[in-house]
């Protein structure tokens, strides 16, 4: 059954301007695999790359993926009736719950288990680590919930259904108060890090990322109220925006790492080694008075004492070793059999 869509907002079709955004997210998101792909490769011989976790940069990146999939795909194909089930599954819940909001959480994720294991100084094993971290994804939840159940949320314009997906004001404002949440709580585990010597997170990565996603926010806010996502230049802007937001992290975490290894290998692992050992992370490991340093070669980083693996660590990280040993898979160095910097491997 067809409706009458002239009551209805009318959305550019098709055109140069997605064939030419669509363009540009294959050449970004090609770049982004042979990365991971390489680090992933080199890691073991390679102490910078082995302390990017591959598994959260994978997820974090699909997530990011996620978004922007779903949300373009909702504004090429938005002409068409559907029923309120397809307008919950792809934006409330796909492109925001397992795309957008997801992504930002990870990142948090990610800087929250630093500040709690390095700053704070608690077992990752506490039923605390697990609680503290629920204020920060808890509103993520409740939006897809209410997204769902509420008809104030989303609807169609045709009722019954199906119809075009009509999301009203109050979803748009959830969806900017709960990213701007994430943004803040970014923000506040960056400060919180920030005394630490950035060998694993860096601050204005953390700050640049935040900046991105208010952007966001803005154009998508301004776009909607002027209608700039209906028009296909437009379209191309408000995607363009959000490749950008959903990809700046993974390549300011990973651009120096990459560059420095083709042109500046040794020099960088020198830096690195000096961080580490600023940071006290270094010294992990170490029995007594009795330290094992790690050497730092242009392949790889084993350690200088070849002896038997120390069964205390550092005197500050007693109460972490079970929680990082959990959390974190241990090392071995090809050539020499020696446990490598277990302790930082997966950090981040």
């Amino acid at each position: 059954m067809a409706f009458d869509h002239s009551y209805a907002p009318q959305f550019a079709k098709f055109g140069g301007w997605d064939i030419a955004i669509i363009v540009i997210a294959a050449i970004v998101y090609a770049a982004d695999i042979a990365a991971l792909i390489f680090m992933y490769r080199k890691q073991r011989f390679y102490l910078p790359f082995r302390s990017k976790n591959m598994f959260i940069f994978v997820l974090a990146q699909c997530c990011g993926a996620l978004y922007w999939i779903f949300e373009y795909g909702y504004l090429v194909s938005s002409q068409r009736d559907m029923p309120r089930s397809y307008c919950v599954i792809v934006l409330p819940w796909i492109a925001f719950g397992l795309g957008l909001f997801s992504y930002i959480i990870l990142l948090n994720y990610r800087l929250y288990l630093f500040v709690w294991l390095m700053v704070i100084k608690r077992s990752a094993r506490s039923i605390w680590f697990h609680i503290c971290f629920i204020p920060v994804y808890l509103p993520t939840i409740v939006f897809v919930v209410v997204a769902s159940a509420s008809h104030e949320f989303v609807s169609t314009y045709s009722a019954p259904n199906p119809g075009l997906c009509k999301y009203s004001m109050p979803y748009h404002i959830f969806i900017s108060v709960n990213t701007a949440y994430l943004i803040l709580v970014s923000i506040v585990l960056g400060i919180l890090s920030r005394k630490v010597r950035k060998a694993f997170v860096a601050y204005w990565e953390t700050l640049i990322s935040a900046i991105a996603c208010i952007i966001l926010i803005v154009l998508s806010v301004v776009g909607n109220s002027h209608h700039l996502n209906r028009k296909g230049w437009g379209r191309f802007v408000l995607m363009l925006i959000s490749l950008i937001t959903v990809n700046i992290y993974f390549w300011l975490t990973v651009a120096y790492p990459l560059y420095s290894y083709f042109f500046r290998r040794e020099a960088y692992l020198e830096e690195f080694n000096s961080r580490l050992s600023q940071d006290r992370l270094g010294e992990l490991g170490q029995s007594g008075d009795t330290p094992l340093s790690i050497q730092l070669s242009s392949s790889t980083a084993v350690y200088s004492n070849r002896e038997e693996k120390p069964k205390n660590m550092d005197h500050d990280f007693n109460s972490d070793r079970a929680s990082i040993e959990r959390v974190f898979h241990p090392e071995y160095c090809p050539n020499h059999r020696a446990p490598l910097y277990q302790n930082s491997s997966y950090l981040i």
